[in-house]
């Protein structure tokens, strides 16, 4: 394999990951640091590329929002919900018509 293409591979790889390892991190800095980027890429009349980097909109706190400390107003809608019932199986018809 060529050395600069493997270079750029381990380089892309290493990059990708330090980038998710930030935003996991450091979440709050992270989104700042992309609004910046996201400004001045608009500033320069790069709209598609600022508008691409522009951060998502926060998610409104939830049950369903992926945290771990759900609000007991959750909990209780969890327990709400009915516990999985076993499956019935039926007795086929002993009408003897199809056998």
């Amino acid at each position: 394999m060529n050395a600069t293409l493997q270079l750029v591979i381990v380089a892309g790889a290493l990059l990708w990951s330090l980038g998710f390892m930030l935003r996991r991190q450091f979440p709050v800095t992270m989104r700042g640091l992309q609004q910046r980027l996201s400004a001045a890429c608009r500033q320069r009349g790069w709209h598609g590329l600022g508008e691409w980097l522009s951060p998502a909109d926060k998610v409104a706190p939830g049950c369903d929002n992926g945290c771990s400390n759900c609000s007991p107003a959750c909990a209780a809608d969890k327990a709400a919900v009915p516990a999985e019932r076993p499956v019935q199986w039926r007795q086929p018809p002993s009408s003897g018509a199809c056998h």
